[in-house]
């Protein structure tokens, strides 16, 4: 499918906010009326989805609702960018109603992490619109400790604002790690283990042929992560990626049993073939990001630890 890009965000443009699944609670309504408030701070105008102030049990709506809410800020073209408040667990329970075709005649951008994985990847394969594995509004709070101008906002501009031609190496927030040799691009997609696999199987599945598969994950033990791994082993995934790049991976061990706290890098050497694989602390929870454009190539070298994207991601 031919690649589309959004247009690029600029200074006075609207964001518009919305959020997937959990209602907004305290405290992290605070964190996201704060984050909200630096938006607008840093020269946007946003745009506040009836999502933030809805419940629906244990989440913000039902499945029309939050569609609903998001086909809005679709269909209004003052918005340039689409942003997810925070996170949750069911955001994939919308992915029957929403019209890709929309999308795709409606070219913005789109970011969020976590649960949003559910929805970013399958705007991509079924629209060929590049979207972004990157902040969630409440990211942007004044006291979110894990960001900053110097490395979160600074790739936030260069990417999802255009302030850089490609290629853009992106900066390591901190030393890489190797955990299998290898030079190689693909296509970028992928985002939050736990979500990604709810999408193995079903109608919204990426296609992962010559990706980099992109991976975090928070607050899973490392037989739990075993799990997941096996699971895309077994759905032929590894077998169709280049490589693997990985995020954080944030409280990912037993705390009960220590004894069952395998290194994740011996779990992903064995359950990954020969793929080589980039470890970063680069994006993902509780983690300093660099926004990364879904559907748009990449490249990564593990032996000189470096990640770049090597074409246009916004027009």
């Amino acid at each position: 499918m031919q690649k589309i890009l959004p247009p690029r965000l600029k200074q006075g443009d609207t964001i518009g906010v919305f959020t997937l699944s959990d209602p907004i609670v305290e405290p992290v309504a605070t964190y996201v009326r704060s984050g909200i408030e630096h938006l607008e701070e840093l020269g946007f105008k946003v745009r506040s989805g009836k999502t933030l102030s809805g419940r629906h049990y244990y989440t913000t709506g039902t499945p029309q609702e939050r569609w609903q809410d998001l086909r809005s800020l679709i269909e209004d073209p003052e918005v340039t960018m689409i942003m997810t408040a925070m996170g949750g667990q069911s955001a994939h329970e919308i992915l029957p109603l929403v019209d890709f075709d929309l999308i795709r005649k409606n070219p913005k951008i789109y970011m969020g992490y976590s649960d949003p994985t559910v929805l970013l990847n399958p705007i991509t394969n079924y629209t060929g619109l590049v979207t972004f594995y990157g902040f969630h509004a409440s990211s942007f709070d004044y006291n979110w400790e894990w960001f900053s101008e110097e490395y979160d906002l600074e790739h936030f501009r260069r990417i999802v604002m255009g302030e850089e031609q490609p290629p853009i190496t992106v900066r390591p927030y901190l030393e890489r790690q190797s955990w299998r040799a290898g030079e190689v691009e693909g296509v970028l997609a992928g985002g939050c283990l736990g979500d990604l696999v709810k999408i193995v199987g079903t109608p919204y599945e990426p296609n992962w042929e010559g990706r980099l598969l992109l991976l975090e994950q928070i607050g899973c033990s490392p037989k739990q992560i075993a799990v997941y791994l096996e699971q895309l082993k077994q759905a032929g995934v590894f077998d169709k990626v280049n490589g693997l790049v990985l995020g954080k991976f944030y409280n990912c061990r037993d705390d009960e049993d220590p004894d069952n706290n395998r290194p994740l890098e011996d779990i992903f050497v064995e359950k990954t073939a020969d793929l080589p694989i980039l470890k970063t602390e680069d994006f993902g929870h509780f983690s300093h990001i660099a926004p990364l454009p879904i559907g748009c190539p990449a490249y990564i070298n593990t032996t000189d630890k470096n990640l770049q994207i090597i074409e246009q991601c916004v027009s």
